[in-house]
């Protein structure tokens, strides 16, 4: 491999790991607006079951971030 076939590789894969990043943080704000997790899906394209690990991440953080009843 030629130094410009890696350097093209970093590339394509720092693009690829951006989009990723981009659709999760795009996934957490569509499921903070109440949509479901298939709807989720098709305007991400993430798969499924990454959304709703994302969907269980959020309702943990705010169960736990919620004032204690006394």
């Amino acid at each position: 491999m030629t130094w410009q076939q890696t350097i093209d590789e970093e590339k394509y894969l720092a693009r690829e790991e951006g989009a990723h990043e981009n659709a999760i943080a795009n996934a957490k704000n569509a499921l903070s607006m109440s949509l479901t997790a298939e709807q989720v899906v098709q305007i991400t394209s993430l798969p499924l079951e990454e959304v709703l690990s994302i969907k269980k991440e959020i309702e943990q953080k705010s169960t736990s971030t919620s004032p204690a009843q006394a």
